[in-house]
């Protein structure tokens, strides 16, 4: 019984350490300290989902939906991130506050989000290792 509350209470540690690691993340791109860019067409990166396990030769990005119209973020858009043949890295939708941040290997990843009542939209960037960047990509409102 006390070894499978053991188990339990360091399984749940770690999903905690891994969440407050992401928070961090997050809260450093959303206050600029990170390195910031923007894709041709108003587009934007994001990839992996593993923030906790950052390694040398990947890129962080985060990517920001907004309303092309209006400027206001989608929150619970669908992203999905892809290698230049189209096999998909990481998917997901953004957050509350219209974003989505992933960990990729460097390279051409190409972004795609979609939202109801919005035309979808892809994107190409490319990203180097150690990068941490931000894209913004506008989402048109469909007719």
């Amino acid at each position: 019984m006390i070894k499978t509350n053991v188990v339990r209470f360091i399984n749940n540690s770690a999903k905690i350490v891994a969440t407050l690691g992401i928070m961090l993340a997050l809260a450093v791109t959303l206050l600029g300290s990170s390195a910031s860019a923007s894709a041709s067409a108003s587009a934007s990166a994001s990839s992996s989902t593993d923030l906790a396990t950052f390694s040398k030769n990947d890129a962080k990005i985060t990517v920001f939906i907004s309303n092309a119209g209006t400027g206001d973020r989608i929150c619970a858009a669908d992203v999905i991130l892809m290698d230049k043949s189209g096999t998909t890295i990481t998917k997901g939708q953004t957050d509350s506050n219209g974003t989505f941040t992933a960990r990729v290997s460097a390279g051409t990843i190409q972004i795609g989000a979609s939202a109801d009542g919005f035309t979808s939209a892809t994107t190409l960037v490319t990203v180097k290792a150690g990068d941490s960047l931000g894209f913004k990509l506008d989402l048109q409102p469909s007719k």
